[in-house]
């Protein structure tokens, strides 16, 4: 089809713009007859169309010969342009196939267009064989159509799709992938669908074989923290028998003291057992236990009240078993020092958060120490305070103790490195 076109149409719009709206949507040769032969007038046809432009005074020859040589230009184009179409589809299937990962480009209806190299070698399908079938019911399993149908939507729908699932190749051997579906869009429509499949396989073997590994040894953790705990029962149980049997004073509390110590130990293995988290502690419960069994096992000195001021603070194992043994050498220490059969008062068991780190602390309203201080901890006394001394050292606390005729206070700051160390 050629259009002949006049350039002056009367009343409304000239023939240049009558062109330009008929080649929006059509594709063929115009060729311009009108009696301008103005340089302006040439000027504007050219930015239409180049198939010719005739004077209407140059005959009827020229006039066909107009034509013709259109016609020749044109095809002439269709030509060059069909050329380039085939060079670009080659070079696109030269890129796909050159592509390290499994390819499929299907239409909006799931029918294959193309696979590349990867694809066939993946799930043995050639091009031939799947060209045109439909990708759902070729590499999709039974089980997975639902998904495979939920997935086609989202991508319909203008979305692109990862998802790890399951896929069959044509000898119904069962694949692992990771399935990206992308929609394409050309001149403002979605026209296709760009899947790439990557296998998996090795990968999900890998991290099923870490989750049984991870498994196993969460077991075996709790295994042995639960032997831990037994070993801890046996210790206090021996100790408590060996205490029964004596009858010096000095060394039945003794014993006790040791007692209450190894059970201030299994107060964390109890906590570790119990939340199956063994590397961390919740230090606020675990200090809120403690001072209950120690406030227990002084239930003879009712006059004495202890307070608890903890804020949520985790710790490491390490750590909380530290803390854990010098809050209750603290604490007994209070009971034991601070408070003389006529003097009752309170007991306050500090913990705060602070700047990533935490402090804790234990203050009585007893009476002061030997030599009251507002400094550090004395260099002398007794077993207790040296084991909060040699603990607080150990985990980088930075102590403080201020007593005087008021009460005692300990206090230990730790800051937010060391509490991770």
């Amino acid at each position: 089809d050629l259009l002949l076109m006049d350039i002056d149409l009367g009343a409304g719009i000239d023939g240049t713009e009558t062109a330009r709206a008929i080649l929006q949507r059509h594709t063929l040769p115009i060729v311009f007859l009108t009696s301008h032969g103005e340089q302006e007038m040439v000027d504007r046809v050219r930015t239409i169309t180049r198939y010719g432009y005739v004077l209407k005074q140059s005959g009827e020859f020229v006039l066909r010969s107009s034509i013709e040589m259109a016609f020749d230009l044109f095809a002439a184009h269709e030509r060059e342009a069909r050329d380039r179409i085939g060079l670009d589809n080659a070079f696109f299937r030269q890129l796909l196939d050159s592509a390290p990962e499994p390819i499929v480009v299907a239409d909006m209806k799931a029918g294959i267009v193309h696979v590349n190299a990867e694809f066939t070698r993946l799930f043995g399908y050639t091009e031939q064989e799947v060209r045109g079938g439909n990708i759902r019911t070729i590499i999709v399993p039974p089980e997975y159509l639902q998904e495979s149908e939920a997935l086609k939507e989202a991508v319909n729908a203008g979305h692109t799709v990862i998802v790890d699932t399951v896929r069959c190749d044509r000898n119904g051997r069962r694949i692992e992938v990771e399935v990206m579906a992308k929609p394409v869009f050309f001149h403002g429509g979605q026209v296709a669908v760009f899947g790439i499949y990557r296998d998996i396989t090795e990968r999900k073997r890998l991290e099923r074989k870490e989750r049984r590994l991870l498994a196993e040894q969460k077991l075996l953790l709790k295994e042995v923290h639960h032997r831990i705990r037994n070993n801890f029962m046996s210790i206090m149980s021996l100790l408590t028998l060996r205490a029964s049997s004596l009858s010096d004073p000095a060394a039945i509390a003794a014993l006790e003291e040791s007692r209450g110590r190894i059970q201030s130990m299994m107060l964390i293995y109890d906590s570790l057992y119990q939340t199956g988290d063994y590397h961390e502690v919740d230090l606020d419960a675990y200090l809120g236990n403690l001072a209950e069994i120690v406030a227990m096992s002084h239930s003879h000195r009712p006059d004495i009240q202890v307070q608890r001021r903890l804020s949520p603070v985790r710790v490491s194992s390490q750590t909380g078993v530290a803390v854990g043994l010098m809050t209750y050498e603290l604490l007994t220490n209070a009971y034991k020092h601070a408070f003389p059969r006529d003097r009752g008062g309170a007991i306050e068991l500090i913990l705060e958060q602070s700047d990533g780190g935490f402090t804790f602390g234990v203050a009585d309203t007893g009476v002061s120490l030997p030599r009251p201080t507002t400094t550090t901890l004395p260099e002398s006394g007794g077993f207790g305070l040296t084991l909060v001394r040699i603990l607080a050292d150990q985990i980088g606390a930075t102590m403080s103790v201020n007593s005087s005729a008021g009460g005692t206070s300990f206090r230990f700051a730790v800051t937010a490195q060391q509490n991770r160390d």
